[in-house]
Parts: C-alpha cells; sequence; structure tokens
C-alpha cells in the first residue's frame, strides 16, 4: 500500500491467506532491502508459498519454487489495503490528513492491527 507523500511511503504487510492474520509489516520504500526486512520479520513462520504482484524485486528475493506471481492471488491482501484506508483516516489516498514519517505510519499501522 502506497503512501502519498513528497517521497511515497509503503507498507508491506504480509497476511496469512487462511485465517486473514497480518503477520507481520514493513514500512519504507519499494525496494529490495525493505522487502529483505519484511522476510527477516517474519523468518520464524513457515511459508509454503508467497502470494505477490508483479514487482520485479520478488523475483530477486524469494526463491522461485515458492514465488506465485498473480493478481488472482493478492485478493486478500487488496481487501486488507482497503480497510485500513477506510479506517486509518491517515492512509487515505491524496488527502491533506498525514504524516511524514516512517515512525508515525509504522505506530499507526501498529495500532490497526493490533
Amino acid at each position: 500500500m502506497v503512501l502519498y507523500t513528497k517521497k511515497k511511503i509503503w507498507i508491506w504487510p504480509a497476511i496469512d491467506r487462511n485465517t486473514k492474520e497480518i503477520l507481520g509489516y514493513t514500512v519504507g520504500s519499494r525496494g529490495k532491502k525493505i522487502l529483505k526486512m519484511l522476510l527477516k520479520n517474519i523468518k520464524h513462520i513457515s511459508c509454503v508459498r508467497y502470494a505477490t504482484d508483479k514487482w520485479k524485486i520478488y523475483k530477486e528475493v524469494i526463491p522461485r519454487e515458492k514465488l506465485v506471481q498473480s493478481k488472482k492471488e493478492t485478493t486478500q491482501i487488496e481487501s486488507k489495503n482497503s480497510q485500513i484506508r477506510h479506517y486509518i483516516t491517515r492512509f487515505h489516498r491524496r488527502t491533506y490528513l498525514r504524516s511524514y514519517s516512517y515512525s508515525i505510519y509504522s505506530q499507526k499501522f501498529y495500532t490497526f492491527i493490533f
């Protein structure tokens, strides 16, 4: 999910498709470093596969045998992103209600999921 500021901030949630539970998240750019941080945060959870959109860095970081890249497989995360935007005004797209700090976004998201 992208947050519009002068510099785009991305929230990377990891969701269990069966329980719809948020397993972990990171906040930052949409680069390889942040993806690796997310995978490190959820490494204690055994994952059979990772369902993602077709962003190119997933292929570079996630092992091929565990990676499924399909819009059809990402409906759970898109639904969760919609809920987040609905309940947390600060995360609405292109609004004036926003902060410019990674830590603020991270704290608000943490409050939302727990």
